[in-house]
C-alpha cells in the first residue's frame, strides 16, 4: 500500500511601493501584487472582514488596503498596501502678463503670459494649447483660459481666466 502526502507550499506576497493614481479612476489592486501560490484576497478594512470584489477599487483619497494570501493549511501571508491619489491646487498659479503693444483701438497680438514656480508634474494649457516652458506669446488682448492638469488626469483639470491688456 503506497501512501501519498500532499504538502502545500507556503505562500509569499510582495506588494509594490505606494503608487499615486488619478482620483475617481478604477484600478486593479492585483496589478500591484506578486504571490507565488494560493489565493489573493483584498480587504478594505484592517480587520479583514470586508472583501474587495476582484481587487477593483476607485480611490478618491489616500487609502490603505489589506492583502491576504492563503494556500491550503499553510499560514496565510498578510500585508497592507497604501494608494496615494493626486490632488490639484485650488489657487491659480502665479503668472505675469505682458500687455499687447500699440494703441487701444488696434492692438497687436503680442501679449505674453508666463507662469512662475510651476510644479513639474502639472501640464498647463492656454486656450487649449500647451505652453512652451510655461510661456505663451503672441496673445491677443482679452480673456484667455488657463488650465492645469496633473499627471494627465482628466479628473484633475482646473481652469482660470487670465487677462492680457493693452499697453497705454
Amino acid at each position: 500500500l503506497d501512501c501519498i502526502v500532499n504538502v502545500d507550499a507556503n505562500p509569499t506576497l510582495e506588494l509594490e511601493s505606494t503608487p499615486t493614481v488619478c482620483p475617481n479612476v478604477q484600478i486593479d489592486l492585483d496589478d500591484y501584487a506578486t504571490y507565488n501560490t494560493g489565493t489573493l484576497i483584498w480587504y478594505s478594512n484592517q480587520e479583514r472582514t470586508t472583501v474587495i470584489t476582484d481587487g477593483l477599487v476607485t480611490p478618491t483619497e489616500r487609502t490603505t488596503y489589506y492583502a491576504k494570501v492563503t494556500n491550503g493549511t499553510c499560514n496565510p501571508v498578510e500585508n497592507e498596501f497604501t494608494v496615494d491619489v493626486y490632488g490639484i491646487p485650488d489657487e491659480m498659479p502665479a503668472y505675469t502678463s505682458t500687455p499687447a503693444t500699440s494703441c487701444k483701438e488696434t492692438p497687436n497680438s503680442d501679449g505674453t503670459i508666463a507662469l512662475k514656480n510651476t510644479i513639474g508634474y502639472i501640464t498647463y494649457t492656454l486656450d487649449g494649447k500647451e505652453g512652451d516652458s510655461n510661456v505663451w506669446t503672441r496673445l491677443s488682448v482679452g480673456t484667455h483660459k488657463l488650465a492645469s492638469t496633473i499627471n494627465t488626469c482628466p479628473s484633475l483639470t482646473k481652469e482660470w481666466d487670465v487677462e492680457v491688456g493693452v499697453e497705454d
